[in-house]
């Protein structure tokens, strides 16, 4: 594995940055560190999140940016002075276009307007070559063709549950 540092925003992750959110077919940049992989992960989820959200809001009337800014804003409290500064048009516009991580929250306060997409997400996972995080990371540099992802996808679309974990 290499020294280079892991991009820290999620649209550097791929080869062509503005592609993110829109082609499901993005070619992404390999990993060099695990902490590279970790984001890269998530840049995949974020990406397929997103290319989901676009899709809703060209289907949805009334369902903008804006709209989904303006519905999931906390207003400030006494509680809690900085609320509003949580939510907004500016963080929602980056995340959208991957200048930002997107949280779980993020996700959550987004399905709220737009309704489920984390749910039926499915997200395509780049196959990666470094040897090193192959060797050392198994399960976790698998694409979305190898073998256990098929598998795993069989056994998600057929409605199994893995009963080893109540």
């Amino acid at each position: 594995m290499s020294g280079r540092a892991a991009p820290q925003r999620p649209r550097d992750h791929l080869i062509h940055p503005g592609a993110f959110g829109h082609s499901i077919d993005a070619e992404w940049r390999q990993p060099s560190s695990v902490d590279w992989l970790v984001f890269l992960r998530h840049a995949e989820i974020q990406h397929a999140f997103v290319a989901r959200l676009r899709r809703l809001m060209r289907e949805t009337p009334g369902l903008t940016q804006a709209a989904i800014a303006r519905g999931t804003t906390i207003r400030p409290s006494p509680d809690e002075p900085r609320a509003a500064e949580f939510y907004g048009y500016k963080r929602l516009n980056d995340g959208i276009n991957g200048h930002k991580r997107m949280t779980l929250v993020d996700m959550q306060r987004i399905e709220v307007m737009s309704g489920p997409i984390l749910l039926g997400l499915q997200v395509r996972r780049v196959e990666i070559e470094d040897s090193v995080l192959r060797e050392e990371y198994p399960l976790a540099v698998g694409g979305s063709g190898s073998p256990r992802a098929r598998q795993a996808d069989a056994g998600s679309v057929a409605g199994e549950v893995d009963r080893r974990h109540p």
